[in-house]
């Protein structure tokens, strides 16, 4: 999308700088893009507390445990 907008020097060129973007619009749209991820992780942490979980929380972890080992076993041959 193009438009025109008037952007904050300063802030633009500490994008730049920090991403390492090679232009104006690359930064910008870093800035968006790291925007709109925390949007989305402020939406996730927002269900926290609210979901009702009824499953057995011990043997998950405990098949995660083997299949994490059964993996090790794979990697190590």
């Amino acid at each position: 999308m193009r438009a025109t907008i008037t952007l904050d020097d300063d802030l633009v060129k500490v994008i730049q700088a920090r991403t390492h973007a090679a232009s104006f619009t690359g930064a910008v749209n870093e800035a968006l893009e790291d925007w709109a991820r925390r949007l989305r992780v402020d939406k996730i942490k927002a269900t926290a507390g609210k979901v009702h979980f009824d499953g057995d929380l011990s043997g998950l972890r405990s098949l995660e445990l083997k299949k994490a080992q059964k993996m090790k076993v794979r990697r190590s041959r």
